[in-house]
């Protein structure tokens, strides 16, 4: 038991211990938008911390109505899907139900729209991957994201106006917290091996 409680937390460790955060400030003190295949946090004036992926948010200064998301498009040439990031005007929408595979054994069943377009082409989008951006809303960064409330976590779909951000942070490998993770889990293993002891 002792032994599966010190595996637990090795695999905490593992999972944030190699990232951390720094901020995208200009000379002038104001954020900048990184590129868009760099993962985000996002801190608004409210003190709402945001954690996006890449490819998962977009900065928009005029209005105007579209989708954008990350998924799978295929064209009416073709039956094979391509990997697709981007931004659609579609003039159709379906839904449909795809199984995944989470972890060794477990198959669920995820919600995905697929958006047909002008030429025929077909893009599908997996919920939480794609996001309506809406011109009646105004500009601002609208992303898709988990929004931090401690311990849990909210999925974030919308746009956040740019006057209500405080700090963009990029996400980055940390070479030190490395360092410092190869150093616990060599202890871990060490801790792991002395607790299976049979002391008498």
């Amino acid at each position: 038991m002792k032994s599966f409680i010190v595996i637990a937390l090795c695999s905490s460790i593992i999972l944030e211990g190699c990232y951390s955060y720094f901020s995208v400030v200009n000379e002038n003190g104001a954020w900048i938008l990184p590129p868009p295949d760099r993962a985000i946090l996002i801190t608004t004036t409210d003190g709402n911390e945001i954690e996006v992926e890449p490819f998962h948010y977009i900065e928009f200064l005029q209005p105007s109505s579209f989708v954008f998301g990350v998924g799978e498009k295929v064209n009416k040439h073709s039956t094979a899907y391509e990997e697709f990031q981007g931004i659609i005007t579609p003039i159709r929408c379906d839904t449909d139900y795809v199984k995944i595979s989470v972890g060794w054994s477990k198959v669920i069943s995820v919600l995905q729209l697929i958006f047909l377009l002008q030429d025929s082409s077909l893009v599908r989008f997996k919920e939480g991957d794609y996001i309506v951006v809406d011109s009646a809303k105004g500009v601002g960064l609208w992303c898709i994201g988990l929004q931090r409330d401690f311990p849990d976590y909210l999925l974030f779909s919308g746009r956040i106006p740019f006057e209500k951000i405080k700090d963009i942070e990029v996400r980055r490998f940390s070479v030190w917290r490395s360092s410092l993770l190869g150093l616990g889990i060599v202890l871990s293993v060490a801790l792991i091996f002395l607790l299976s002891l049979d002391f008498k």
